[in-house]
């Protein structure tokens, strides 16, 4: 099955978007018109127009791998919403990998409900994929979206439901599916329905317009439905998760990403359409969603937000050393290591507490920093006093005075370029009244002496 099984496939798509729109199943045309914009966007290379940077699917092998494994594990439990989430999570992550592609069929035939619903939701999936997948493989998805098409029927057909046969239209109208969330019943009775609409003249246009009324509303009512309930397996999934202690887990993510794409679906429906039973949970949603979203986001900080406070623990310990340059060195290195992590936190509010802390260790590092300064200038005004002291007690000073002096004091160990304005003045009045002994050739040497940077004491030093 080559080109003719893509024609045929394409144009069952198209008939389907014309059937919706003509039939004024608004819902359903609206569903089509999206999909279908989504597939020529995406097959322009404008994909990231349609979903934002966060959302593109990552070429991840090994999250791929991953994935696989977690829908075989929720497959083999019998869960299969939450395997149909791990499944289009690795397909949307790696969208021509057939492996996760044809995976697909292993979930409809596992999965005993699997109706039109489903087959609506999967073959939306295929047929953006087929503008995905390599040239060679496109017919392959064409012919796994007729099979599959086929499987939806047979099973549907197989089905036992409560629906009781009706001659007559009228019967069939009163009787309905029994319960308004049984979504095999629903679509037992949809179809019936539609099989009317087919196979009778619109003669009766008061009868065929309540019955076409009769079956937008119920598969409105299953859509809605199905939508709520895929949410609220997900949030139930995403508790199991936390209960288990793995909610910074990659399964989390995923679990509440889905669930995210599935509560956009329902905001294109207005509130007042939904029943009563589902407008509370609607409008609740998004804070129930956003509440999982941080405490995952919250969860998966926690490795950063250990490392952060090690690196915390280890420079204020070191405040306690003598040296203050090792104090100094201490909290830089802490500074630096968390400005790396608190780029990879996922939280927004750990992330704030984060800063707060990073704050605090670099006003230390600039206290730090001060008291180093501060210890430097006093180191040279205690040699300034010293020296003034010594023209006190040998006011007659020689030439050979002054240079005692000024090697017995160490002058030279002064770095100039670090002392404060004041300081400095000191030091160069100090200096001149030494330079006043001395006669040409001995300032000469002297200044020598002073520009030799290897003698100098540096802030490094304190």
């Amino acid at each position: 099955m080559s080109r003719n099984a893509i024609k045929i496939s394409l144009t069952h798509f198209s008939q389907r978007l014309n059937d919706a729109y003509e039939k004024h199943s608004t819902f359903t045309f609206l569903l089509g018109f999206l999909i279908l914009l989504f597939a020529v966007l995406y097959s322009r290379g404008d994909s990231a127009s349609v979903f934002p940077p966060t959302l593109t699917p990552r070429h991840n092998s090994g999250e791929v791998a991953a994935g696989l494994a977690l829908f075989d594990a929720a497959l083999k439990d019998g869960d299969y919403s939450l395997a149909e989430i791990y499944l289009i999570n690795a397909i949307q992550r790696e969208p021509s990998n057939m492996k996760t592609i044809t995976a697909l069929k292993q979930l409809a035939y596992n999965n005993p409900s699997f109706d039109s619903v489903a087959l609506e939701r999967v073959v939306a999936l295929l047929e953006s994929l087929m503008f995905k997948v390599s040239p060679d493989d496109v017919s392959k998805v064409a012919s796994l979206i007729t099979e599959l098409s086929e499987h939806a029927i047979k099973s549907v057909s197989n089905t036992n439901t409560d629906i009781v046969e009706a001659d007559d239209i009228s019967d069939l109208l009163e009787l309905g599916p029994q319960s308004p969330i049984d979504s095999q019943a629903i679509a037992v009775y949809v179809e019936e329905l539609q099989q009317f609409l087919d196979n009778t003249n619109s003669g009766d246009l008061a009868t065929h317009a309540e019955v076409e009324a009769t079956r937008n509303s119920w598969l409105f009512a299953s859509q809605i439905h199905n939508s709520i309930s895929f949410i609220e397996s997900c949030l139930t999934n995403v508790e199991n998760l936390e209960k288990s202690d793995r909610l910074d887990s990659q399964a989390a993510v995923s679990v509440i990403q889905a669930a995210e794409n599935a509560l956009a679906a329902l905001w294109t429906v207005p509130m007042n359409k939904l029943p009563d039973l589902y407008q509370k949970k609607v409008e609740d949603y998004p804070f129930l969603i956003q509440q999982k979203v941080d405490e995952i986001a919250v969860a998966r900080s926690q490795k950063s937000t250990q490392i952060i406070k090690n690196r915390e623990k280890t420079a204020r310990a070191q405040l306690k050393v003598t040296k203050i340059e090792s104090r100094c060195k201490a909290l830089q290195l802490a500074i630096s290591e968390i400005q790396k992590e608190i780029t990879i936190i996922p939280s927004h509010s750990v992330r704030n507490d984060v800063r707060t802390k990073l704050d605090s260790l670099v006003a230390e590092l600039q206290n730090q920093r001060q008291i180093q300064f501060d210890k430097y200038q006093q180191f040279t005004l205690n040699k300034c006093v010293m020296l003034a002291k010594g023209f006190q007690d040998e006011w007659a000073v020689s030439a050979t005075d002054a240079i005692n002096l000024f090697n017995r004091h160490k002058l030279y160990e002064v770095n100039q370029s670090l002392l404060s304005p004041e300081v400095s003045r000191c030091f160069n009045d100090i200096l001149q009244k030494l330079f006043g002994e001395l006669g040409p050739e001995e300032t000469v040497s002297m200044q020598m002496v002073l520009g030799d940077s290897n003698r100098k004491t540096e802030l490094e030093d304190f």
